[in-house]
């Protein structure tokens, strides 16, 4: 782990952790220590990356929009956030648009696949997303921790038929969708 140092005198140490914590996205614990300058002691910051927020994005299938979503909050929340997906009665597979749709945009997929939420219950989680309708009004398993909870309505693109160019739109409406509410939520 590579460590910040930095000196700043402050009259208000309170004031001055919560800004920088908010600044910089990291942990900031303040401490005071003495130093080697006849100045007695001064109040220290310590800046330390927080350990990133854990978000599970469930969906009912986990083999789209979950997929699509678990890769964007990845991707957009540049290490602050991790997710993972999983489905209430998940495919087994990742549907080959949903991957298609992420390359197009230049998102890195990952690894994705297909599983079941009760896979996750042992993982304690700070967010729990649903992005479809049918998963949201479903009973959820009771996850570790005590996640606070949010609902994306979000069309589900596999259900779209027609050409190719029609899937693809709904795809990347999906997309799109997902990527508005994910930076809203991230700013």
């Amino acid at each position: 782990m590579k460590r910040l140092h930095v000196h700043i005198g402050v009259d208000h140490l309170e004031e001055s952790i919560q800004f920088y914590s908010r600044l910089l996205g990291a942990g900031v614990s303040g401490q005071t220590r003495g130093t080697n300058t006849g100045s007695g002691n001064q109040p220290l910051l310590s800046l330390m990356p927080a350990e990133p927020t854990k978000i599970l994005v469930l969906c009912t299938g986990n083999s789209c929009r979950s997929i699509m979503a678990e890769a964007l909050i990845n991707h957009m929340g540049q290490g602050r956030y991790h997710a993972c997906s999983a489905g209430s009665h998940p495919t087994g597979v990742v549907h080959p648009q949903a991957l298609a749709t992420l390359q197009r945009h230049e998102i890195d997929p990952g690894q994705p696949r297909s599983k079941s939420w009760n896979a996750m219950t042992n993982t304690a989680f700070d967010l729990i997303i649903t992005v479809c309708d049918q998963a949201a009004g479903e009973p959820c398993p009771i996850f570790s921790g005590q996640p606070q909870k949010r609902h994306w309505s979000i069309p589900d693109p596999a259900k779209v038929s027609g050409t190719a160019a029609e899937i693809q739109a709904a795809f990347d409406q999906a997309f799109f969708l997902l990527k508005e509410k994910i930076d809203e939520f991230l700013t």
